[in-house]
């Protein structure tokens, strides 16, 4: 059981990879968190979800990544000293590096939460081998739920699906407390990865993470 954990709590990280890279953030004049939520139809134009995309839910924080105009970016090269010369920003790109990405979260009082993650890569290189280590995890993952059922439910965990978004995808819950559960959906199309996170009722977080996903794949097109 504790490998079918760990074996979880691996797949999940990989929405974080390019998400949480930048370690120095700039623009310190930009709006905050706080001043963000009371402007509950807050549009950003270079963001790829808006408002109207998630009805009743309020942007409360986001940000741009930037890496370096010198330094290739993608998954061959991503833990070289070049990949961590990079920065969130939220107006201002600095000087010297370029766009690769961004985050947007956006929540309500009742605790539902939609958080996506886009990067854009140089090239989807090194994707084939992440597509593929998915197909062989999510086999693991499951094979182990039908060979520890009861272990499995307790755990809060549900099967590992596929939604089929993009050139390779999957999704996972992780337990968020009674009647609530949080999705987890990640997706790479072209040279794009994609994280999707949604806190929401059960019987609804699944549905809008794939909702969600399909917009973002389709405005990638």
């Amino acid at each position: 059981m504790k490998k079918l954990l760990l074996t979880c709590i691996l797949i999940v990280s990989i929405m974080f990879i390019t998400g949480c890279i930048g370690e120095e953030k700039t623009d310190t004049e930009t709006p905050t968190s706080s001043q963000i939520s009371h402007e509950s139809n807050t549009q950003v134009p270079d963001l790829i979800m808006q408002p109207s995309d998630v009805p009743g839910l309020t942007l409360t924080d986001y940000y741009f990544i930037a890496v370096s105009k010198s330094a290739a970016f993608d998954l061959n090269n991503i833990d070289t000293p070049q990949s961590y010369q990079n920065a969130q920003y939220q107006n201002v790109l600095p000087l010297g590096m370029r766009n690769a990405g961004q985050q947007s979260k956006w929540e309500d009082e009742s605790g539902r939460r939609v958080e996506v993650v886009l990067t854009k890569f140089d090239s989807n290189s090194g994707f084939e081998v992440l597509s593929e280590g998915w197909d062989e995890q999510r086999d693991e993952y499951n094979d182990q739920i039908n060979q520890h059922p009861q272990e499995f439910k307790e755990s809060g965990l549900s099967v590992m699906g596929n939604p089929n978004i993009g050139d390779a995808s999957y999704y996972v819950s992780l337990p968020s407390g009674q009647d609530v559960e949080t999705i987890v959906l990640n997706f790479i199309y072209k040279n794009y990865m994609v994280g999707i996170e949604v806190n929401d009722e059960k019987d609804k977080s699944a549905k809008e993470a794939i909702r969600i996903a399909k917009i973002v794949k389709n405005r990638l097109d």
